[in-house]
């Protein structure tokens, strides 16, 4: 056959001369197997040289075996093969080949430095030349940098605030009201790190709000530095909540922002910012930390009632729908807030039937839609479907599984969504009017 790939294998090893072949046939068939002269020029001039031999069991040098292998290759192509050679049988003592490459191969491997266990290998070079930056991670043991109270401050309560949920928020405020707090700064801190998981977790606004709720008496007041009335942990809260809603921005064209990806994404998040606030600050208002007589101020800004010619920017018209669903029922049935929301919801009216010259609306359908929905829920007396977007604990969603699966078992339909009131005060809080 073709004895090619073993020929050319055999000449890319190096092979000692303890390398050898082992033929089964007999010393006296091989002697018919002389130069050939039509044979190629690198083989006839070939003499075959015996090492040894046993029986019927024939040694050569591998160097002799591979020049005579290339013959008979030569000769099975071009002639008949002699009748001696009728059951000749080579076989490679393979052994001798693999630990020939074995040896090779280790030494390329102590060239190269290759092949060599890990514990054994030089550093890298330029290892030490790798400088770590300066807010690199360190575990915090021996030889780590000291932690600023602030720091440390912050850390404990963000850990907290990661764990909460409407079941353990009770467990959670009393945790986050045993931090010793020291001066003002400290307290802003707390309140801040509230305020912007609230902001950023809309979902749920209602267990911050209550968290706030609890954390109201837990720390002490600290003196103005003005001389002006002493820093409570709810003066500070509103602070914060009116500054960020004197950061409302007046102008946010979404039409121009549509044709950038990127910017449309950045408004995008402010706009979400700005309606979990809106919502946030009606909560605080549902649990008595905030007054009828501001969240009516506030209404009446938004929606411009003492400038009549102006039209409000879309974004602040869903403001002012998302702070009256939070409080429309709680605020209606107040003296103080009644007529501020029949103003605004007159106002909100007009402003949804204005056209422009064109005769098309000033609003696009989703604003006058949202603004339809208020009005319609305010006659229903502030009752509306929902369909999630509440944080729940366990014993309410059991019983709302129980609600849908007991009409699926007489055959009856079950009704999507929940029908709650909007701007209804929790159940733990007194129906009072004022503030704590």
């Amino acid at each position: 056959g073709d004895t090619s790939t073993d020929a050319e294998a055999a000449e890319g090893l190096s092979i000692t001369p303890e390398g050898l072949i082992t033929t089964s046939t007999t010393q006296d068939s091989l002697a018919s197997l002389k130069p050939q002269t039509s044979s190629p020029s690198n083989s006839s001039d070939v003499v075959v040289d015996v090492t040894g031999s046993t029986g019927n069991v024939v040694t050569w040098a591998a160097e002799d075996a591979r020049a005579r292998l290339l013959e008979l290759r030569w000769l099975a192509t071009h002639e008949r093969a002699p009748a001696e050679l009728a059951g000749l049988v080579a076989a490679v003592e393979l052994d001798v080949v693999f630990a020939a490459v074995r040896r090779n191969a280790r030494a390329s491997d102590s060239e190269s430095g290759m092949g060599r266990s890990w514990r054994s290998r030089p550093p890298v070079a330029d290892a030490g030349s790798l400088t770590p930056s300066a807010n690199a991670y360190r575990a915090r043991g021996a030889g780590a940098r000291e932690v600023s109270r602030i720091e440390e401050l912050r850390r404990s309560v963000q850990a907290s605030l990661n764990k909460i949920c409407p079941e353990s928020v009770a467990s959670i405020a009393e945790k986050i009201g045993e931090v010793q707090v020291e001066n003002q700064e400290e307290l802003r801190q707390i309140i801040s790190l509230i305020f912007k998981k609230a902001v950023s977790e809309p979902h749920y606004i209602q267990t911050y709000a209550d968290l706030v709720f609890r954390l109201r008496a837990c720390y002490p007041e600290f003196p103005d530095e003005d001389g002006g009335k002493p820093i409570t942990f709810k003066a500070l809260l509103l602070n914060i909540c009116q500054d960020e809603f004197d950061s409302l921005p007046t102008c946010m064209n979404e039409k121009e922002a549509a044709m950038d990806p990127e910017e449309a994404a950045s408004r995008k998040k402010i706009k979400e910012r700005i309606l979990a606030n809106m919502k946030f600050i009606g909560h605080l208002f549902l649990r008595q930390m905030l007054s009828a007589r501001v969240i009516s101020s506030v209404i009446k800004e938004l929606t411009l009632c003492d400038d009549a010619d102006q039209a409000p920017e879309e974004h602040v018209i869903e403001c002012a729908v998302e702070l009256l669903m939070s409080v429309g029922h709680t605020l209606e049935g107040m003296p103080a807030g009644k007529q501020a929301m029949s103003q605004v919801c007159g106002r909100l009216l007009d402003l949804k039937g204005r056209k422009t010259q064109s005769g098309q609306g000033i609003y696009r359908k989703r604003i006058q839609f949202a603004i339809q929905d208020l009005l319609d829920a305010r006659k229903a007396g502030w009752a509306r479907k929902v369909f999630g977007g509440v944080a729940k604990t366990k014993a309410e969603i059991k019983l709302e599984q129980e609600r849908e699966l007991n009409p699926h078992a007489y055959g009856g339909e079950v009704a999507s969504g929940q029908v709650v009131i909007s701007g209804q005060r929790p159940g733990y809080i007194s129906a009072r009017s004022g503030p704590l």
